[in-house]
């Protein structure tokens, strides 16, 4: 199985070292990162703080700087949107593990970077549209970085407007977006 330290060297963001070999590569741990990651994912992971802890301790890696953000009605209406909870959303174990994969990899990949967990109430479309909203909130308040979204959907004939004002319309400034491009077919274009 990969490492921490065999990712960095495959992906060019740690330590070059011979092969790659997860089985040597050790400490060979990416040290770099900066400004935010914010990966929006769907329901609340109770553990995901904790887990990141382990994760880390376990590989070698510097404490996170971690921030869990529910995209609650607390942010009240965002160009025209509304969540669809107020308070913690409610657990999902599926959705509980897809987030602990983000946040530990985000910090294996950038360990200095700021990485917020924002936990939209559901996995409905409007609930996450709210929380990329919300996330470019948070991103921005730090000055910039990414928004990573393991969820997606197909095309649909009314999305223009609704995705237009979410990802380009209201967009923060220093702050780039990426998408899944999905477990089957033929992925993104």
């Amino acid at each position: 199985a990969e490492t921490p330290a065999s990712l960095g060297c495959v992906y060019k963001v740690g330590p070059n070292y011979a092969g790659c070999n997860p089985a040597t590569g050790g400490t060979n741990l990416a040290t770099g990162g900066w400004g935010a990651i914010a990966l929006v994912d769907a329901y609340d992971n109770p553990h995901a703080a904790s887990d990141l802890i382990t994760f880390s301790t376990h590989f070698g890696l510097p404490a996170a700087t971690f921030v869990k953000v529910y995209a609650n009605t607390s942010f009240g209406t965002l160009n025209g949107m509304t969540a669809s909870c107020s308070g913690t959303p409610p657990g999902n174990t599926g959705w509980g593990l897809e987030e602990d994969l983000d946040i530990e990899w985000a910090h294996v990949m950038a360990p200095s970077a700021r990485i917020y967990l924002i936990e939209a109430c559901s996995n409905s479309y409007s609930d996450l549209l709210f929380a990329e909203q919300v996330a470019g909130i948070e991103v921005d308040s730090v000055g910039g970085g990414d928004i990573s979204n393991s969820w997606g959907s197909g095309e649909f004939a009314t999305e223009t407007g609704t995705t237009d004002d979410v990802f380009y319309r209201y967009h923060w400034k220093h702050v780039t977006y990426f998408a899944s491009a999905g477990d089957s077919g033929w992925g993104a274009a």
